[in-house]
Order: structure tokens, then C-alpha cells, then sequence
């Protein structure tokens, strides 16, 4: 299978091309070039990672790395996916079993499983440089990708991170992870920190210096392994109900959303799919009218989908999926706070902001039977969640091992030669 960028059809390359670019040469993001069927499962569904292998294995159809997926699958998944049942015929399908307590956590790994199976491959070139691995966050993504490429010791990761716009749990996962990772506390939002991340990327002098390439959902790295599970889950809701499973997806830059059509479109019954959003709504003024409106970034509660202009809408608008049937629905602080009060009470569940979109988009719709995703463990966001369900909530031992550990950030202006600066201090430091 072929992967073309968005922004030009006419430029195609493998998987393990794309995986290693993370964003092509003209700025584009990669997408299949068909999205392949892929038939259900009959009976039980099988272990994750075995699900995953047959959902991901046509993407890498005559790909170098196709050999080594089986292996890399079973690295990658090795926490549990619960579709736990809640009140009133809906479920909760729980996707914070991983290091860091969140979902990323399944892509981050396969990424860096990946890669390191691309290093292993030989060249006639010789044994590949490090590779560098920038990524701006918004919350999740950065302490995923931090513990999935912390000890591969042919990697180094730069993280981008809006300063003061992300949880105290969450900072903790981003500036605590040795030598090997350099957290950059951006003083701005975090579309400044996306920003500064695709200058970088047209920078041909840093993408050869540094071998850099992106794990954020631009990279077709992160989408893939998330379609897989959703892939997984719905085989599993199909064994357990005999009925398609409804998700509502809570959703920021998009690559969840993304990862949700695609696994419906492969074949996945799946039969409904709701976008949850905080108060940046970009993504329902283009599911209503097409537009796509450049706003100011609102923080909210739900700090990991603050984004005002999600990247994953380029993949959307290339691939030109159906979009009529898809419903996404907005919420302000004010509702998430009451969302997570309700969730608590009514179904007896404490739950992180961003699921508490979702649980909110369950109530606007008005019926039962859905599945809503668990993004990330409540504990991330204690400060937040505590005072509102009235009750303490326990920290998972992974996280509360990264609490005792010593952070280091270097706080940086929003503008790539501010990132180059900080790279040059912080390389000085280590070395010192």
C-alpha cells in the first residue's frame, strides 16, 4: 500500500517512509491511499494484539516492516482494553490501562516499537544517526511519548508544551524523564506549539541534523495503532451484545475522530459516531456549514483537546469521508463541571474533563446503548475532578512513581529560533 500527502497527490511513498517523515516534505499529513475492508471476526474476538495485527496488517501490505508487525503488536499492547457496562444499557470502554494513564499510550508505544525495528533495518548507508522525536502537547500526548521512547537509546525527544496549560500530574509526565527527553514549556497555547512543530518539520537543515520526525497524530504512526483498537473494541461489543457499537469520541486535534472513521469505514461494526468537544469547536462548524474558522485557543477543563485548528482536519477534507451522518456536540467549563458531578451520581463512575465531554454528548443525544471512551485516568486531573465528586481519588502506582522524580523544563517564547535556542541550553546542560 501507497501513502500520499494531502497537499499533493502526486507524492507517494511506503509506511515506513511516512512513519520516519511523520509529515511530508510540502507540509502535507499521509493518508492510504485506500482504506482497505477488512473482514469481522466470527466467534470471540481474539487478545488485542491479535486483533490489532489483522486490522493494521493491509496497511503495511509490501511494506519492509510487515515482517516484524506481529512482534511489534504484541510490544505495543500489552494493557487491557475493558468495555465495562454502566447504567442505562451504556458502556465505558476504558483507555487509560497504559504507563502514563492515558490512550495515547497505545499509539506512543506502537510508534516507538516501530522505529525500533526501522533502526534495526540495514542500509547502504550504514547504521542509522538518533533519530529525534518533536512533539507539541496539549496534555496526554507528550508523557505518552516521553515513556514509550525514554529508553530506546537510539532516540531523543523534544516536547512542546504550553506553559501553565496543562495539569500538575501532566507536567510532571513531561519534564521528568532523564537525559534522553527535553521538555519546552511554550508561553503560549498549544496551536503555537503545533505551529512552531510544522516550521521545524520544513526545515531541511533540523529534519537531516536531527533525523526528526513527529509522534503526534500527524504522524499516520498514531492513527493506525488507535483505529486498531477501536477495531478491537467493536469486535468485542459485538461478541458481547450481537449488536454494532455507538461511540461517542471525545476529540481535540482530531486523530481520535479520525481513528474512529476509519476503523468504521474499514469494516468495524460500528454503526454511530458522536465527536465530544470542549468550548474549541472548529470541528462542529465544519461538520455544519464546511468552514473552518481560525480562533483563539480557549483553555478549558479538558485541556488536552484545546485546539483551536485541529491538523487531523486536513486528513478529513483529503479523504472525503461521508461526514453527514457524523454529530459532534460542544461543552464550556460549566457544563464539564456538571458532567462530572452527573457522571459520578448517575453512574457511579469518576471521570477525567475530557469524558465528561462525552458523558455530557450522551445526555444531548438523548438515547442509551453507547459506548463512550475513557480517555485518560480522573487522577491526572485531581484538582480539578476532587472538589467536584467530593472524594478522593487514588493515584495509579505508575503515576505516582513519576511524581517523585526531579522535572527540568526550559521555559521558551512561541517561535521556532526561541526552540533552537532552548535545544542549544539544553544540550549544553546535559553535557555538562
Amino acid at each position: 500500500m501507497r501513502f500520499f500527502s494531502t497537499r499533493n497527490p502526486q507524492h507517494h511513498t511506503s509506511l515506513t517512509v511516512a512513519l520516519g517523515e511523520g509529515l511530508a516534505p510540502d507540509g502535507g499529513l499521509y493518508i492510504p491511499e485506500q482504506l482497505p475492508k477488512i473482514t469481522n471476526t466470527s466467534g470471540e474476538p481474539a487478545q488485542l494484539h491479535q486483533e490489532a495485527y489483522r486490522f493494521l496488517a493491509p496497511f503495511f501490505q509490501d511494506d519492509a516492516l510487515l515482517d516484524h508487525l506481529a512482534s511489534i503488536c504484541e510490544e505495543s499492547f500489552t494493557f487491557p482494553l475493558p468495555l465495562r457496562p454502566v447504567a442505562d444499557n451504556n458502556r465505558i470502554l476504558e483507555l487509560f490501562h497504559g504507563p502514563t494513564a492515558a490512550f495515547k499510550d497505545f499509539g506512543a508505544r506502537f510508534l516507538s516499537a516501530c522505529f525500533a525495528h526501522i533502526a534495526l533495518q540495514p542500509s547502504a548507508l550504514g547504521p542509522p544517526s538518533p533519530r529525534t522525536i518533536l512533539v507539541a502537547t496539549s496534555g496526554d500526548t507528550g508523557g505518552a511519548v516521553a515513556s514509550a521512547f525514554a529508553h530506546r537509546p537510539d532516540h531523543q525527544v523534544w516536547i512542546l508544551f504550553p506553559e501553565g496549560g496543562v495539569s500538575p500530574l501532566q507536567e510532571a509526565q513531561l519534564t521528568s524523564w532523564g537525559s534522553q527527553v527535553f521538555a519546552f514549556a511554550v508561553d503560549g497555547s498549544f496551536d503555537d506549539c503545533q505551529r512552531i512543530a510544522k516550521e521545524a518539520f520544513l526545515r531541511s537543515d533540523l529534519r537531516n541534523d536531527f533525523q526528526l520526525t513527529s509522534a503526534n497524530s500527524i504522524n499516520i504512526g498514531r492513527l493506525l495503532p488507535q483505529a486498531s483498537y477501536l477495531w478491537a473494541a467493536a469486535q468485542q461489543h459485538w461478541s458481547a451484545y450481537k449488536k454494532p457499537m455507538k461511540v461517542i469520541v471525545p476529540t481535540g486535534n482530531l486523530g481520535h475522530g479520525l481513528a474512529a472513521l476509519w476503523a468504521q469505514s474499514t469494516g468495524a461494526p460500528i454503526e454511530d459516531i458522536v465527536f465530544a468537544l470542549n468550548a474549541n469547536r472548529s470541528v462542529l462548524d465544519y461538520l455544519v456549514d464546511g468552514s473552518v474558522t481560525a480562533r483563539p485557543t480557549i483553555r478549558t477543563l479538558a485541556n488536552a483537546m484545546d485546539v483551536s485548528l485541529p491538523s487531523n482536519l486536513e486528513r478529513l477534507k483529503a479523504m472525503k469521508p461521508p461526514v453527514e451522518h457524523i454529530r459532534a456536540f460542544s461543552f464550556n467549563d460549566v457544563e464539564i463541571s456538571d458532567g462530572l458531578r452527573r457522571s459520578e451520581k448517575q453512574w457511579g463512575t469518576v471521570v477525567c474533563p475530557h469524558t465528561a465531554c462525552a458523558f455530557l454528548a450522551r445526555e444531548a443525544l438523548g438515547t442509551d446503548g453507547w459506548t463512550i471512551l475513557a480517555t485518560a485516568h480522573p487522577a491526572k486531573f485531581r484538582s480539578i475532578v476532587e472538589p467536584l465528586v467530593d472524594q478522593p481519588i487514588p493515584t495509579p502506582t505508575s503515576l505516582a512513581e513519576i511524581l517523585e522524580r526531579s522535572q527540568r523544563k526550559i521555559v521558551i517564547e512561541p517561535t521556532l529560533d526561541s526552540l533552537i535556542n532552548g535545544i542549544q541550553r539544553a544540550r549544553s546542560s546535559t553535557r555538562s
